[in-house]
């Protein structure tokens, strides 16, 4: 059964932190605190978080499909297998959260923090990741086909055998990245910055790396740049 925001609020003020499997799709928790709640297998579609506080919240198989979540906070928040399709996380800090396994395909995160956050099997399909911070991250096994990823940072970054055909990381920041047998078909490198980073047995087939800065670059001898 669905409830409405002020009933949710008034049991949070409460003290009650067991949310989980609650209905809150299309409610509006627009800029509260509401840090390390259990919001388990919750709906949470369509739901409104802007510059909400969430962090360290469990958020694990919730389904958050279309949501507004504009520079919410979910530091150190989980949210393993959580779907967030099509949602808006532009400016969203996820800096050491846990979303592995989680879809988040054709998310909007474009200057968003995910310093240090672990996308182990991620999907980010489509994704627009532009200007966001993924320096540290875990993408082991990410799906990242046609994400753009212009002027990102993954600076020591690990991507091995992530997916990144046709995906764009213009003037993105990769140094000591591991891309260690990562498929990067047809992806667009232009100006993006390699140095001592790991593309041993990637896949670089019609991948564009002009003008890249390839200083110190482990590059496999059969790889196609």
């Amino acid at each position: 059964m669905q409830i409405n925001a002020d009933e949710f609020l008034k049991r949070y003020a409460a003290g009650e932190r067991d949310f989980h499997e609650i209905n809150l799709s299309g409610v509006d928790l627009s800029g509260k605190s509401l840090q390390g709640i259990n919001l388990r297998k919750a709906n949470l579609s369509g739901v409104n978080l802007i510059a909400t506080d969430l962090s360290r919240t469990d958020l694990s198989q919730s389904n958050l499909d279309h949501a507004k979540m504009r520079g919410v906070y979910l530091n150190g928040a989980y949210l393993c297998e959580a779907s967030l399709q099509e949602t808006d996380l532009s400016e969203a800090i996820l800096d050491g959260a846990t979303l592995e396994g989680a879809s988040l395909d054709k998310a909007t995160l474009s200057r968003a923090s995910l310093s240090h956050a672990d996308l182990n099997r991620a999907s980010l399909t489509n994704a627009d990741l532009s200007g966001a911070d993924l320096s540290g991250a875990i993408l082991d096994g990410a799906v990242l086909d046609g994400a753009v990823l212009d002027g990102a940072n993954l600076s020591q970054a690990d991507l091995v055998v992530a997916d990144l055909n046709e995906a764009s990381l213009s003037k993105a920041k990769l140094n000591e990245a591991n891309l260690s047998g990562a498929s990067l078909d047809e992806a667009n490198l232009t100006q993006a910055s390699l140095n001592e980073a790991n593309l041993n047995e990637a896949n670089l087939s019609g991948a564009n790396l002009e003008k890249a800065i390839l200083d110190e670059t482990i590059l496999a001898e059969d790889n196609n740049d």
